[in-house]
């Protein structure tokens, strides 16, 4: 988990360091406040993925400990693609599950780096 992190750490700065000295440097805008109070209904369907991801997440470790029947992978992926990264990666890190699974320890930074990005060109438009 720490390489991926550090792994999208770094690529988050580069992105970063390309939105600050590139040819629009003076037209980037980073308010993330102003632009969730525009746009309400994309900042509750964020918050509502994320909640969901962390929900299926926390339930997997659960029915994981009792061996019960599990959530498919695809479904913990799919949820964290459609935007909740963020909580998927936090139920990661709280409940300790799915941290030595690559597919999970790399994919869920990347697509939070992926998501964070079209969220900045989404603002830029």
């Amino acid at each position: 988990m720490t390489r991926s992190f550090s792994l999208c750490v770094l690529l988050s700065q580069m992105a970063l360091a390309l939105f600050l000295f590139g040819e629009r440097r003076g037209e980037i805008a980073f308010a993330f406040g102003q632009f969730f109070a525009a746009h309400k209904l994309l900042a509750w369907y964020l918050v509502g993925i994320n909640l969901a991801a962390f929900a299926a997440f926390a339930a997997d470790k659960y029915r994981a400990v009792r061996r019960r029947r599990r959530i498919r992978n695809a479904t913990l992926l799919t949820l964290a693609a459609l935007g909740g990264s963020v909580g998927g990666m936090l139920a990661m890190v709280l409940f300790r599950h799915k941290i030595r699974k690559n597919r999970f320890s790399l994919g869920l930074p990347l697509l939070l780096l992926i998501q964070t990005l079209l969220l900045l060109a989404l603002m830029n438009l």
